[in-house]
C-alpha cells in the first residue's frame, strides 16, 4: 500500500513535484501535483496557524463595514506592536496568505484571502485577484476561465461563511 503524503520526506516531496513540474503534467502519479504543492505549503513554517488567520480574516472582515480586512491589519494580528515594513511585511502577509489559501482549499473552505485588500483603495489589486485565482488553480480547485469571477464568488461565500463550522 501506498505511503501516506504526510509520511513523504522532503526530498521526497520536492522530487515528486519537480518530475511533474519537469514533464508538464499535473496528474499521473500516486499524487496529484495539486495535493503535493498543498502539502507543501502546509509543512511551510508560519508565525500563526493558518486555522487562526484564517479566523482572524473572517472576523475582522465580519467587523467592518465594508466586509474587508486589510494587509496592514493581518501584519497586526501576525506581529502584534511591530510596525509596518515595506516590502518584508508584504513578503510575510502574502505568505501567510498562501498558507490560508491551502488551509482553505484543503478544508473545502471558501478563500478568505480574498477579504483582504489594500488599505489605500479598500480593493484587491489586480495581481492579487490573478495570484488568488493561479493558486487556487494550481492546487486543483475548479476555477473557471476568469479570474475576477472566480474570486467575486470566493469573496461572497467567505462572506456568509459562519466561523462555527471550521474544522
Amino acid at each position: 500500500m501506498p505511503r501516506s503524503i504526510e509520511e513523504l520526506s522532503e526530498v521526497e516531496l520536492s522530487r515528486f513535484i519537480r518530475n511533474y513540474q519537469a514533464s508538464d503534467k499535473s496528474e499521473g502519479g500516486i499524487f496529484q501535483l495539486s495535493e503535493l504543492l498543498v502539502e507543501r505549503l502546509r509543512r511551510t513554517p508560519t508565525i500563526k496557524s493558518p486555522r487562526d488567520v484564517f479566523k482572524f480574516v473572517v472576523e475582522a472582515a465580519s467587523a467592518a463595514t465594508d466586509g474587508q480586512t486589510t494587509y496592514q491589519e493581518v501584519w497586526g494580528f501576525l506581529q502584534p506592536g511591530e510596525p509596518w515594513k515595506g516590502n518584508h511585511s508584504i513578503k510575510v502577509v502574502g505568505g501567510t496568505l498562501g498558507a490560508v489559501i491551502a488551509y482553505c482549499v484543503q478544508n473545502e473552505l471558501p478563500i478568505v484571502s480574498t477579504l483582504v485588500v489594500q488599505s489605500g483603495n479598500r480593493k484587491l489589486s489586480d495581481r492579487a485577484v490573478q495570484n488568488i485565482y493561479n493558486d487556487c488553480k494550481l492546487y486543483g480547485v475548479n476555477v473557471g476561465p476568469i479570474a475576477e469571477k472566480f474570486v467575486a464568488r470566493e469573496t461572497q461565500r467567505a462572506r456568509e461563511l459562519n466561523l462555527r463550522d471550521l474544522p
